[in-house]
């Protein structure tokens, strides 16, 4: 009886193990999400410039504001970040296929901040944009997780779009949430290990 509590045990841990590294094959990743790559200095707007990853369109406003520009901007000091305003937009062609949620930071104006997948808007808590912090620029950036999508594979669009005032982006990425099917193995090896151990008691 023990030895087939083993077996057991192993197998489990096996499959949980094999569908973690599954869930991550064709994960979607996003590239220079920091908006570090190339640094910049001064304390203005860097407008349209060209940066691993990322494409800037529409209004003149738009572009890469530098760690150097905090004290004229109010942005947080963790190193510069993209910022778009009036309807400006920022995109990225990423690839990779399966479920997955783009997490990001965010502040600026009072205004909202769309974000799409091939031109469908991602949602928030089933709300299809987010706030920007109120106030200006000089409170913390805000952290938004979209509700999970499932994407196929290829090629996709990942858009922001600024509203009627400035948006602050920073820290893009792409995260595979934990499958309910991984929660509940967890769970009954964890019911297994404790049932094994009473009966050693």
């Amino acid at each position: 009886m023990k030895k087939s509590r083993i077996l057991a045990m192993a197998v489990l841990s096996m499959t949980l193990v094999a569908m973690i590294n599954l869930s991550a094959v064709g994960a979607v990743t996003v590239t220079n999400g920091g908006f570090e790559d190339p640094a910049y200095s001064g304390d203005q707007l860097v407008p349209f410039p060209s940066i691993p990853g990322w494409t800037f369109a529409g209004t003149d406003n738009a572009g890469i504001l530098p760690a150097d520009a905090t004290g004229v901007w109010g942005i947080p000091t963790d190193g510069q970040c993209a910022a778009i305003w009036g309807g400006a937009t920022l995109a990225q062609t990423i690839s990779g296929s399966g479920t997955t949620t783009f997490t990001f930071f965010v502040q600026g104006y009072d205004s909202v901040l769309t974000v799409t997948l091939d031109d469908t808007p991602l949602t928030f808590g089933g709300t299809p944009s987010v706030s920007t912090v109120g106030g200006g620029v000089n409170g913390p950036m805000i952290q938004y997780t979209s509700d999970p999508i499932t994407i196929d594979a290829g090629d996709h669009t990942l858009k922001f779009i600024a509203g009627s005032s400035w948006s602050f982006i920073d820290n893009v990425a792409a995260a595979v949430p934990e499958p309910a099917c991984i929660t509940l193995l967890t769970t009954g090896l964890i019911g297994l290990s404790m049932r094994a151990r009473r009966k050693r008691i």
